[in-house]
């Protein structure tokens, strides 16, 4: 593919999301040798040694929007000091758990190469948040910069690793993708300083592909807005080759060191991942590993070396009691322990809390909060969670889980006048079985649970009725 041939397909990149360095990335890629890429000059990136710009940031802490952010999503918004405004809307199910998200303004960079300096910029944390779905940033500085000046810049942690974003349309409009947290923003920079700014080459690789994208997508913006250039050479690259040589010399090392900690494992998955998101955007497919066999690698080396870790999941519930009619409605948050490993299978066990609102008829509704488990003076039983893979004799590819809680002598208000009645022992049992039916597709080994489940129960009996949920695994494995 060329993407110097239409702008319509440069435009389309500008929906490509920029992840910092959510991809785990860092100063060294993986120890092994890497690949030698077929486009030579777009290896220039990757294989030129570190020379970062790092800059110390000041904040203003008491500017700053903090939100707790649910997977509805939410919008934050935020002005600094002079005036300059600043909008973080986050998309529904960029986060998988309740996260508080804070977006503080940025008071000064010592250090920016640029001589008008910095215009406007905020921090986020916290740091290093990866967000399932990219949040846009959107800034309104109190001063206009002319077009030609705009230069979208991120950084790193505190400070490591300035470099130029690319703008997330070729609009007026001062936006930014923000898939990672760290720090964003605008500052005022002419040709020659951004032309010095692709000298300075980041510690991280990640951001080093951001920067060379960047390059690409702000002169297309100024073309788009201005119909002329901004002034800045055009780039010896094209995406097209970036990516290749990316995948080359920074997802294969990485694949081939995957073996070694689950730390580069996840590291190597993460790279892969990222990198076949801006290829399914750009409406293509990854053209460097036809047969998966990389991603088969990878996903082994972390099956292999990512045992014993903690697993965070998400449970909505709907259950319906058949004898009375009653429901029970709420979600679980759960963290799977890992607690035996086998030839073909995997079980974990649950710990957590339920929150749920029960309904009965003819009384008031009920709201909880209780913690999963059987819990008597002789056993704490919360069920468990257990995979069976594929090479399984019992039942390859499927799962099964159970999770229980007892909502010991709970009392209602009910009849009219209200009175108090106990249910003693109203056990809260979600799914007892295996999750599957013609319609939920059992899991494989790649998949790794990871991603959101669904299934329909219908469990029968006058203690259980039936169970409707919806699992929301993260990083599974």
């Amino acid at each position: 593919m060329n993407f110097n041939k239409t702008r319509i397909i440069h435009s389309a990149l500008f929906l490509v999301s920029i992840l910092l360095s959510a991809c785990g990335g860092g100063a060294t890629p993986a120890t092994s040798t890497p690949t030698t890429s077929a486009t030579a000059a777009s290896d220039a990136p990757f294989t030129a040694a570190a020379n970062p710009v790092n800059v110390t940031v000041t904040t203003d802490a008491a500017r700053a929007a903090s939100q707790v952010v649910t997977t509805a999503g939410a919008t934050l918004n935020a002005t600094s000091a002079d005036g300059s405004q600043f909008t973080l809307v986050i998309p529904a199910n960029a986060v998988l758990q309740d996260t508080t998200i804070t977006m503080t303004p940025i008071t000064g960079m010592t250090g920016l190469p640029f001589a008008n300096g910095l215009v406007a910029a905020v921090q986020f944390a916290p740091d290093g948040l990866f967000l399932e779905k990219d949040a846009t940033l959107t800034i309104v500085p109190a001063s206009a910069v002319p077009v030609s000046n705009q230069t979208f810049i991120g950084y790193l942690g505190a400070g490591n690793d300035v470099h130029l974003v690319p703008p997330a349309s070729p609009t007026a409009a001062i936006q930014m993708l923000v898939g990672h947290f760290s720090g964003m923003g605008l500052a005022s920079g002419t040709s020659a300083e951004r032309a010095s700014m692709y000298l300075n080459i980041a510690a991280d690789y990640e951001a080093r592909l951001t920067q060379e994208m960047a390059r690409i997508l702000a002169r297309e913006r100024e073309l788009a807005i201005l119909g002329v250039g901004n002034g800045d050479e055009p780039s010896p690259f094209n995406l097209s080759d970036l990516f290749k040589s990316y995948y080359e010399l920074v997802v294969r090392a990485r694949m081939l060191a995957a073996s070694s900690s689950c730390a580069n494992a996840t590291l190597a998955l993460k790279s892969y991942l990222w990198l076949e998101r801006q290829y399914q955007i750009l409406g293509t497919t990854n053209p460097n590993d036809p047969n998966g066999t990389d991603w088969n690698a990878i996903l082994k080396a972390k099956d292999a070396t990512c045992t014993g870790g903690n697993v965070a999941g998400n449970l909505q519930f709907v259950q319906t009691d058949a004898a009375d009619g009653s429901t029970v409605s709420g979600s679980a948050k759960v963290t799977w322990t890992l607690h035996t490993s086998g030839s073909d299978f995997t079980t974990y066990w649950p710990t957590g809390t339920f929150t749920a609102d029960i309904t009965r008829a003819d009384c008031d509704t009920v709201h909880v909060t209780q913690p999963i488990g059987l819990v008597t003076p002789t056993t704490t039983d919360g069920g468990q969670l257990v995979l069976y893979n594929s090479t399984s004799t019992f039942s390859p590819n499927t799962h099964a889980f159970l999770l229980r809680s007892v909502l010991w002598n709970q009392t209602f208000q009910c009849g009219n006048p209200r009175q108090p009645v106990v249910w003693p022992n109203y056990h809260l049992w979600v799914d007892v079985g295996t999750c599957l039916t013609p319609d939920y597709p059992p899991y494989t080994d790649a998949a790794n649970l990871t991603g959101a489940w669904a299934c329909a129960l219908s469990l029968g009996g006058n203690l259980f009725g039936s169970l409707n949920a919806t699992w929301d695994f993260k990083d599974f494995k």
